[in-house]
């Protein structure tokens, strides 16, 4: 599981810093990752909220795993 964790935060580096082409790449490599390690999930980009009635958002978005 640290494993995908890892590459998530790799996929947020290589979006912001590298060409959509790498991120292609990138992005191909961890999805096989985890459909391997975790079948049933999915990356999603998101934004982030915080948690409670207030739900304000922080301003960052992330990949993350969803279920399908």
């Amino acid at each position: 599981m640290q494993a995908i964790l890892e590459a998530l935060g790799e996929l947020d580096r290589t979006y912001h810093q590298d060409s959509l082409a790498e991120y292609e790449k990138t992005w191909q490599r961890v999805d096989q990752q985890v459909q391997q390690t975790l079948p049933g999930f999915t990356i999603a980009y998101v934004e982030i909220y915080t948690a409670g009635s207030d739900r304000e958002p922080l301003g960052s978005m992330h990949h993350v795993l969803l279920p399908q």
